[in-house]
C-alpha cells in the first residue's frame, strides 16, 4: 500500500503505541487496520491485552470497520494524558474487547504513528498447527 501517515507531532500529540497495518477482508473486501506491532513501554502494551494480529473494531466508541488507515489518521492520535477506548476482536480467540487507556509520547519514537507496510495474512479464523505439506512437482514426462 505505502501509505505512511506520521501524524505525531511529540510536543502536541501522542499516541497509544501501536504499529498498525491495513489489509482487505478476502470475504468481504472490506478494509481491515490489523495490530502490526506494540512499541515497549507504550500505552497498549500497559494494558496487556492487545495483541499483533488483532483486528481494529471501534474508537471511542467509534465504528471504525472498513475505515483505512489514512482516515484514522487524526482519530487515534490525539493530546497527550488523554484517554482513549479502543476495541478489538483477538485473533487467537475471535473475542472482542475494549481497552481504556491514555494517549503518551512515552514508548519510543514511533508510539502512535500510524503506517500501512506489505499487507499481513487477512484476518481470517485459520487453523492452529504445523503448515501444510509443501507439494512437489513431478519431474517432466520424458526426460
Amino acid at each position: 500500500l505505502g501509505y505512511h501517515a506520521d501524524s505525531i507531532n511529540s510536543k502536541t500529540n501522542a499516541g497509544v503505541g501501536i504499529l498498525f497495518s491495513e489489509n482487505t477482508d478476502p470475504y468481504t473486501g472490506r478494509t481491515q487496520v490489523v495490530v502490526k506491532q506494540i512499541y515497549p513501554r507504550g500505552p497498549a502494551e500497559l494494558t496487556g491485552k492487545i495483541k499483533e494480529g488483532d483486528l481494529l473494531t471501534d474508537v471511542n466508541g467509534e465504528d471504525v470497520v472498513g475505515r483505512s488507515l489514512h482516515d484514522l489518521r487524526n482519530t487515534i492520535p490525539g493530546p497527550a494524558d488523554t484517554p482513549i477506548q479502543m476495541g478489538f476482536i483477538s485473533r487467537a480467540t475471535t473475542q472482542f474487547y475494549e481497552v481504556d487507556m491514555m494517549r503518551s509520547v512515552s514508548g519510543g519514537p514511533q508510539v502512535g504513528h500510524i503506517k500501512s507496510i506489505a499487507p499481513p495474512t487477512p484476518f481470517v479464523n485459520q487453523p492452529e498447527g504445523p503448515a501444510a505439506p509443501a507439494i512437489k512437482t513431478p519431474p517432466p514426462l520424458g526426460g
